[in-house]
């Protein structure tokens, strides 16, 4: 994975996200099971957002 200006401002986008998601919340040790499945909602969430912005090639790149 090269890591490029655009790549860097997604990461730190990402960092942000989760230390934000963090300290609106009350402690991970605190959380009741409805808690528990926001968090896991937002992870995966989190991950797809990764995963959408992937630096394979896609079907249609590259192709006129």
């Amino acid at each position: 994975m090269r890591l490029t200006r655009d790549s860097l401002s997604l990461w730190l986008a990402s960092v942000i996200a989760v230390l934000g998601y963090l300290a609106a919340s009350k402690p991970p040790t605190e959380w009741s099971y409805a808690e528990w499945i926001q968090a896991m909602t937002f992870v995966m969430v989190w991950i797809s957002g990764k995963l959408a912005a992937s630096p394979l090639r896609g079907e249609f790149d590259g192709r006129k």
